[in-house]
């Protein structure tokens, strides 16, 4: 969802409602040229740092990785470079050179569109009908083929089902703890909803546990089973 899309479903239940009355994001607007990049480098990131941990946790093997063309191409390209290479080092590199792959095609893309627009000032950017940084059209068919990849052998694995029911139990029994009990809150995060209705208080519940980490919305979960406030 784009951020311009955004919009509450509850004048009291997102945070972010009550930020903008003191400090104005322009959320309807595309975010600035820094924030667009980031974005992307992140997408980048991830998804690259996920085909090596996919890798590792034997979900896939490299001739399935060879599905996605730009990812067939660069192994081709590594085994008439290198010869009798184990594929943990076929796998490290076609990493590296994907990265550099996608970081130089999106330098190039973001670059053509600022000289399209010749932008003056931020809001120049943030008004615009589209963002400028982006991929080439080439570049986002082999980014959708990836995460498509990505999501039917790492994510939605069958091996990884376990994890996923444990996720589920540990979010659904933070929400309705919390929801039943919201003394177990942070203080600030109490005495708000103390003022709202409970199905305003679901959305701050639900806000409040979207923000946590996996690791925080675990020790979270263990302090709630024991009755402890957060």
């Amino acid at each position: 969802m784009l951020i311009k899309e955004y919009k509450s479903k509850s004048s009291k239940g997102f945070f972010i409602n009550s930020y903008i009355k003191e400090h104005d994001l322009e959320i309807q607007t595309f975010p600035g040229l820094e924030a667009q990049i980031a974005s992307l480098s992140d997408d980048i990131a991830y998804n690259n740092h996920d085909i090596d941990d996919g890798f590792r946790a034997k979900k896939f093997k490299v001739k399935d990785l060879c599905e996605i063309e730009i990812i067939d191409s660069i192994y081709r390209d590594i085994i008439s470079e290198y010869k009798n290479l184990e594929e943990f080092m076929i796998v490290q590199e076609i990493v590296r050179r994907l990265i550099g792959f996608m970081v130089n095609d999106l330098i190039s893309e973001t670059q053509k569109n600022i000289e399209n627009l010749k932008p003056q000032k931020v809001s120049d950017i943030r008004n615009h009908d589209r963002p400028l940084a982006m991929f080439s059209d080439t570049m986002k068919k082999q980014d959708k083929e990836l995460k498509k990849f990505l999501i039917e052998r790492v994510y939605t694995h069958s091996s990884m089902e376990n994890d996923r029911a444990l996720s589920r139990k540990v979010i659904k029994e933070l929400f309705n703890s919390l929801l039943d009990n919201i003394d177990l809150l942070p203080d600030h995060l109490s005495i708000l909803c103390q003022k709202n209705s409970e199905s305003n208080n679901a959305y701050i519940i639900c806000d409040y546990i979207a923000s946590m980490t996996d690791r925080s919305a675990t020790a979270n979960h263990a302090k709630i089973i024991n009755n402890q406030k957060l």
